[in-house]
C-alpha cells in the first residue's frame, strides 16, 4: 500500500470501504464480508506493527458494528483473533516507542475489541483446555 505510516483513520477508511464492497457489490452477509476484507487486506499486515494492529482493529470494530457473531471454534475466527491477540501483544510491547502508536482512538478501540473478543476467546480456550 504505502512506504509511510498511514495514521489509524486510514485503516478504518480502508477497512469500511472493503467491508461495504463485499456486502454492495459482492452481496456477501456481515460475516463473509468480514472473511473477504480480511483476504483482500492479507499483504497490508505485513507492513510493521502499528499497520497491523490498526487494520486488525478496525476489522473487528467493523465486526462490532456489523453486529458479527463468532464462533471461537471456526478455524478461520480462531486464526484471525490470534493474530489479533498476537498483534495487540507487539503492540503494547512497541507503544511507548513511537509517537504514532499515541492514538487515542486506537487504543480506547483496542480496548472495545480485547473486551468483546479477545477475552471471550481466551475464556472459550482456557474452557476447552487449549
Amino acid at each position: 500500500m504505502s512506504n509511510t505510516v498511514e495514521p489509524y483513520i486510514y485503516w478504518q477508511r480502508l477497512v469500511r470501504d472493503q467491508f461495504q464492497l463485499g456486502i454492495r457489490d459482492g452481496n456477501l452477509r456481515p460475516y463473509q464480508a468480514f472473511a473477504y476484507t480480511y483476504d483482500e487486506l492479507e499483504t497490508v499486515l505485513s507492513e510493521g506493527i502499528f499497520t497491523r494492529c490498526c487494520l486488525l482493529v478496525a476489522l473487528f470494530m467493523r465486526a462490532r458494528e456489523a453486529h458479527i457473531c463468532f464462533e471461537y471454534d471456526d478455524p478461520f475466527t480462531e486464526d484471525v483473533l490470534l493474530e489479533l491477540e498476537g498483534s495487540a501483544k507487539e503492540f503494547d510491547a512497541h507503544r511507548e516507542e513511537f509517537p504514532f502508536c499515541q492514538d487515542r482512538e486506537l487504543i480506547g478501540d483496542l480496548a472495545v475489541v480485547r473486551e468483546t473478543y479477545l477475552k471471550p476467546f481466551s475464556d472459550s480456550r482456557a474452557r476447552c483446555g487449549r
